[in-house]
């Protein structure tokens, strides 16, 4: 029996052979430092070098931890690992990212990454007053400076009646600067004391190092919306 290619099915088959041959792949799996698969995590390959033109690629790894990017333009990636929420650290902001470089045609496998497993540092923002409500959606900022100098925000993990909680991975046993601002609210800390703005726009902040718990325990700092500007 003979089967007959239409010209447009032709065009499809001969573009895929020609894209195959002109990107290629990645793929492998990435597990903590106690060997345990990360699952449900987000794994970015993001192009590297001052002159990188090409895409950014995702992946959500499987349950063993595995991950695969297709299609990848050639050149050369940095593999960052991104758990929203988890204690995982992500190698690209806390370490040093795998580097791969992918060839046209080429599929690079079993490529093993590990990360590192941290504390989760809360900060929680008690509001009594019902003032976050009212203080728009720029109106809190809540980060810590990388070991690189950046500012990450920290992911806001619940926002009920009584206040928020903010949340991120931090490495155990290590300080890290973090920063609470907002340009509308007065904030006070544990004990009470309103913190002393940084800027003329921030009637509430703070910069202060916070020391990660040891072991497999996990960090809270207190504040507390007392004022609006």
């Amino acid at each position: 029996m003979k089967h007959l290619i239409g010209s447009s099915g032709l065009f499809l088959f001969t573009t895929y052979i020609a894209l195959a041959q002109s990107t290629g792949s990645v793929s492998g799996t990435i597990k903590d430092n106690s060997g345990q698969p990360v699952a449900g995590g987000y794994a970015v390959a993001s192009p590297v070098g001052p002159s990188a033109t090409h895409s950014t690629y995702t992946a959500m790894t499987s349950a063993k931890g595995e991950f695969s990017f297709s299609g990848m333009e050639p050149g050369k990636y940095s593999i960052c690992v991104q758990v929203p929420a988890g204690p995982h650290l992500d190698p690209c902001r806390w370490s040093s990212a795998v580097q791969v470089t992918v060839a046209a045609g080429q599929a690079v496998t079993d490529q093993a990454i590990g990360v590192t497993k941290g504390s989760i540092l809360q900060v929680r923002i008690d509001d009594p007053n019902k003032l976050l409500a009212t203080s728009g959606p720029g109106g809190l900022l809540v980060g810590v400076f990388l070991p690189s100098g950046l500012f990450q925000p920290l992911s806001l993990a619940a926002n009920d009646v009584s206040g928020r909680t903010y949340q991120t991975a931090i490495p155990f046993n290590t300080s890290v600067r973090l920063s609470v601002t907002s340009a509308h609210l007065v904030l006070a800390d544990a004990k009470g004391a309103n913190l002393v703005p940084v800027s003329a726009s921030s009637s509430g902040s703070a910069i202060v190092p916070v020391l990660s718990a040891a072991g497999t325990a996990n960090s809270l700092v207190t504040f507390t919306a007392v004022g609006r500007k």
